[in-house]
């Protein structure tokens, strides 16, 4: 009423936008600045002014919902591709390294009086070792390329294995919260205790092992909302637009791939989900995880056309 003053207007006509279901999404109005009293015609065409607005935000509500679809659809094919890539490619080196150990044991086994040299010995045990920690380093890090098998999964039991893979550091505090009794969400169950270990690792090295870690949750409107918030430096605002590109992170690491949190929303796309950041210089970081929850009739038929 204040508004309406404001602007002189004496009378108007309002019109509901209504959704497919007949639920209102809004309205449609006119305004006049002169007492008035609107014709049937006036309601009339205000109707059908509204009836085509309404059209028009569901058109392009469906054709958000489509570019989703297709960009999860291009995304999980061009997953399936570097899959079978990565499968061959662990299988040939599997057949060219993998046998380091063996031979090296042949070695010992049959050149012990040519071992008692201390120097032949050692590097001979570090070339067999470092094709040890190659191997299973390849392996770690392909298994982010294996194949989703979308099911119901509980989020506490993704942090839970990710918590058992990750290191918390003494200084660190760690507190979950309000987890237990989420919903099933739509995901794979690895994949998804590998997104939390790329958070928590994220903001174990953004606090430089000291700090705390809170992770809580909740449900709303068929989705499960996890929260990941660390205290750390906080992210500097021209760094934000680019957090989630696939060259950018900020890991060191020799043992990942280094694709940081492009890794994470990749993923969470997979599963129907999104990510969103909230942080400020000094004040931290909070990462918001929104995921849908698992619908038994529609994500079985979906799943079983995903496969």
């Amino acid at each position: 009423m204040d508004l309406a003053r404001q602007q002189g207007w004496r009378s108007a006509l309002i019109v509901p936008l209504l959704a497919r279901d007949g639920e209102p999404i809004g309205a449609f109005s006119l305004y006049t600045t002169e007492q008035r009293t609107f014709s049937d015609w006036d309601q009339r065409l205000l109707s059908v002014l509204a009836n085509h607005a309404a059209i028009a935000i569901r058109d392009a509500e469906i054709l958000e919902s489509l570019r989703e679809a297709r960009e999860r659809q291009a995304v999980a094919e061009a997953f399936a591709a570097v899959g079978d890539i990565a499968a061959n490619l662990l299988h040939r080196l599997n057949n060219q390294i993998g046998t380091i150990p063996v031979r090296v044991q042949g070695i010992e086994a049959k050149c012990v009086a040519e071992l008692q040299n201390e120097y032949l010995a050692k590097n001979l045990a570090a070339i067999a070792e470092s094709a040890r920690l190659a191997m299973q380093t390849v392996r770690e890090t392909l298994r982010h390329l294996r194949p989703i098998e979308l099911a119901p999964v509980r989020v506490s039991d993704a942090i839970l294995d990710a918590l058992r893979e990750v290191h918390i550091p003494a200084d660190i505090t760690l507190h979950v919260s309000a987890v237990e009794n989420l919903p099933a969400v739509r995901a794979g169950q690895p994949q998804l205790s590998l997104v939390f270990v790329n958070l928590l690792e994220n903001a174990i090295e953004a606090m430089q092992g000291r700090g705390n870690i809170v992770i809580s949750g909740r449900t709303e409107n068929k989705h499960v909302f996890v929260q990941v918030e660390d205290t750390g430096p906080g992210i500097p605002p021209e760094w934000q637009p680019h957090i989630f590109e696939l060259h950018f992170s900020g890991t060191n690491s020799e043992r990942k791939l280094g694709f940081g949190l492009w890794w994470v929303r990749t993923l969470l796309r997979r599963f129907g989900g999104h990510i969103f950041l909230e942080s400020h210089v000094g004040q931290g970081t909070r990462f918001l995880i929104r995921l849908p929850v698992w619908e038994e009739d529609h994500d079985v038929a979906s799943a079983d056309r995903g496969r």
